[in-house]
């Protein structure tokens, strides 16, 4: 699921306990209620897990310019994503 306070804060957790390190995609989950996700993105902090978003993940596994669809990736995330409340 993607419910930030609940099947992802599941999942992390059990993740670090296992030793696991963890990012969660900030923009990837949601929760009903805003504050819900807040304190779960609080939560995971706490945990020491890296928050990060779609756009920042996916220019990290590309490395740098040079990847074969760096140009491919860099024209995706220009596009205006619709509104929503993930943020």
């Amino acid at each position: 699921g993607v419910e930030a306070h609940v099947c992802v804060a599941q999942t992390v957790r059990g993740l670090r306990e296992t030793g696991w390190e963890v990012a969660v995609v900030v923009d990837g989950v949601a929760s009903r209620r805003e504050v819900d996700r807040r304190v779960a993105l609080e939560y995971f902090k706490g945990m020491g897990v890296r928050l990060t978003t779609v756009e920042a993940l996916l220019f990290e596994m590309l490395e740098d310019k040079e990847h074969p669809q760096f140009k491919a990736i860099s024209a995706l995330v220009k596009v205006p994503a619709p509104p929503n409340s993930f943020l």
